[in-house]
């Protein structure tokens, strides 16, 4: 069966792009010389996240963001290192971005999105992350070195609908950033992931061994 060897990685995200790209660079040249396949780094990673290390998108510098997510992925190609990184992912006006994790090859190519689909707040669009992001509408599932991998954000992991999917698909490594800290889930707010126990997640910890088999057709 085969094996994977996961790094999380957690560091003070801010709204400072340079800073946040300095902290990631970092932490991945650390992941793979301490022999990970793989690093995967919190919700909001390399942007930022609005509303809570910055209040809103006005005036964002998306071109800055652009050059920075070329920046982690020609060094995950330069390591040979997988990368899943948080993100936000501009859409056209009106709608607002998604909140986005990027799946970068260990030839630092971008091979796949995987946007953030239970967004906190009102349905109006006034609170919480809803007043910053709009939802995505679609499973995102890969392969590394023959384990099917897949990824949800933060309060997407109270949703068994979307493991039964990613099980239905063969996946048994799932990235689930959250904003950092990292806590527990509270007793009110269970996690969903007993409903495919095939599936092995990482949020916190450190490094994990993941085994695992490769995706099925979609």
């Amino acid at each position: 069966m085969a094996a994977l060897s996961v790094a999380t990685c957690q560091f003070p995200v801010s709204s400072q792009i340079d800073a946040n790209l300095g902290w990631i660079r970092k932490q991945m040249r650390l992941a793979a010389s301490r022999g990970a396949r793989v690093a995967h780094f919190c919700e909001g990673a390399l942007s930022g996240y609005a509303g809570t290390d910055f209040d809103s998108f006005e005036d964002f510098d998306w071109d800055h963001l652009a050059d920075a997510t070329a920046q982690v992925a020609d060094l995950a190609g330069r390591l040979g290192l997988w990368l899943v990184v948080g993100s936000a992912h501009r859409l056209s006006a009106p709608h607002r971005p998604h909140n986005s994790l990027y799946v970068i090859d260990d030839s630092g190519r971008l091979i796949e999105r995987y946007d953030k689909r239970f967004c906190s707040g009102d349905t109006e669009g006034t609170t919480g992350d809803l007043s910053h992001y709009s939802p995505g509408d679609h499973s995102s599932v890969w392969n590394i070195d023959g384990v099917c991998c897949g990824a949800l954000i933060c309060y997407d992991y109270r949703y068994p609908e979307l493991y039964r999917a990613y099980k239905s698909l063969g996946v048994t490594w799932c990235s689930i950033p959250s904003t950092p800290p990292t806590s527990p889930p509270k007793p009110s707010q269970p996690s969903a992931r007993r409903s495919a126990p095939n599936c092995t997640d990482s949020t916190g910890r450190p490094r994990t061994p993941i085994r695992g088999s490769p995706c099925r057709r979609r």
